[in-house]
């Protein structure tokens, strides 16, 4: 349900006004918009925090959702790692799916990503059994400040990242 910008500003002098009287023709419609756009943050916030303990909070949400962002993802000075970039209006991922392929076989193989966990990245990479592979579908990712990661140690070509975020 959208309100209109006049009602928004009206209803947050009128709160103003009524905890500080006399004070409100200190108040721009700059500070007014800035009051508001804060508290739009921290009721986000707060809301996706809260996402996974009902399904009322994920359909509020529902509106912020980006779903299949294509990222390309771009070679870096360490040849048996990619990365992509997050998007400018970025918050928190929830999903995370590449389109991979092999020299050895034709066409590419698109599979879904563990959400990357920082912690056991050094550990899962010398454990044969974690490690990337193309017929196993696993790919090994980081999160890092700008984007994600992935570990492909030469044995996989990483064409394509789709995420879903808020």
């Amino acid at each position: 349900m959208a309100i209109s910008v006049s009602k928004l500003i009206y209803d947050v002098e009128r709160k103003i006004n009524a905890v500080d009287s006399g004070r409100s023709n200190d108040y721009r419609i700059v500070d007014l918009v800035s009051f508001v756009n804060d508290a739009y943050e921290m009721v986000i916030e707060h809301l996706i925090a809260e996402k996974d303990q009902n399904e009322t909070i994920r359909n509020h949400l529902r509106p912020l959702m980006v779903t299949n962002h294509s990222m390309e993802c771009a070679e870096t000075d360490d040849c048996n790692v990619c990365a992509g970039t997050y998007p400018d209006d970025f918050y928190e991922l929830i999903n995370i799916r590449t389109e991979v392929c092999k020299e050895c076989c034709p066409g590419t193989k698109r599979f879904p990503v563990p959400k990357p966990q920082g912690d056991d990245i050094d550990e899962a990479m010398r454990n044969p059994y974690r490690q990337s592979n193309y017929y196993f579908e696993q790919l090994l990712s980081y999160e890092w400040r700008d984007g994600l990661r992935f570990y492909h140690s030469n044995e996989l070509d990483v064409q394509k990242v789709y995420i879903d975020y808020y």
